[in-house]
């Protein structure tokens, strides 16, 4: 199988045949609207600290973020890497290729750290097998 062509999501993506990404933006926020989850994707798609890419069955969006304001490298953070049909291997694998190219691009910026598996339909042992080992912190909070 030929590797997937990795492009920048265009704000047209949105509307075009790439319509699925907006069904699971509605499900991952379902108090927004589908109007205010697609103007909200297409400013991220101009922010240059922002990763936003895709192939024709898998999208990813990232942010390059400080989680430590005393530490001087941010890291890059994945907000979610989804493929269009989840049962699918072929989409998945090309989901999984979006990692090869955050990678790059954290690597770009010299920023160490990329957060992963935040929403992905990538298993998180095929992040591993894509881009390295993936290690674990963990994260404790309380509601208010």
């Amino acid at each position: 199988m030929l590797s997937p062509t990795i492009r920048r999501l265009s704000p047209a993506d949105l509307t075009d045949k790439s319509a699925w990404i907006l069904t699971r933006l509605s499900l991952l926020y379902p108090r927004k609207s589908e109007q205010v989850l697609a103007n909200w994707m297409r400013m991220l798609t101009n922010r240059n600290d922002c990763l936003c890419i895709r192939t024709d069955h898998a999208v990813a969006l990232a942010e390059v973020v400080v989680l430590n304001l005393m530490d001087e490298h941010p890291v890059v953070y994945e907000r979610f890497v989804w493929c269009e049909d989840r049962q699918n291997i072929h989409h998945i694998d090309e989901a999984a290729t979006l990692y090869e190219e955050m990678k790059r691009w954290a690597k770009s910026m010299s920023v160490p750290k990329i957060i992963v598996n935040q929403s992905s339909d990538v298993p998180k042992e095929r992040i591993g097998k894509t881009i390295g080992r993936v290690w674990s912190e963990e994260i404790n909070y309380v509601r208010v």
